[in-house]
């Protein structure tokens, strides 16, 4: 299972910065919207909060290969349950 769980690891891996990075651009483009000095203090933590993900995603496009053991097992996660559910059938 070892070689095909890191297979389809990093398939998830690719799927995800495919999907991380078009939200990021809508997400950018709303941001860019916003006057920050507008808003209320909790909303405008909010606001940065978003922004510090999107900092925290770019951090991840990178190749499965090069990502720290603890964020590829965040998509061993869901090779694992892509393995179980084709073992199920």
């Amino acid at each position: 299972m070892g070689e095909n769980l890191e297979k389809l690891a990093n398939l998830e891996h690719e799927q995800w910065c495919d999907w991380s990075k078009s939200v990021s651009q809508d997400m950018e483009k709303l941001i860019n919207l916003i006057d920050l000095e507008k808003l209320n203090n909790e909303d405008k933590e909010f606001v940065e909060s978003q922004i510090k993900r999107l900092a925290r995603w770019r951090s991840y496009w990178i190749a499965y290969d090069d990502l720290d053991d603890n964020v590829k097992e965040q998509d061993r996660i869901y090779a694992r349950k892509v393995i179980e559910e084709i073992n199920s059938r």
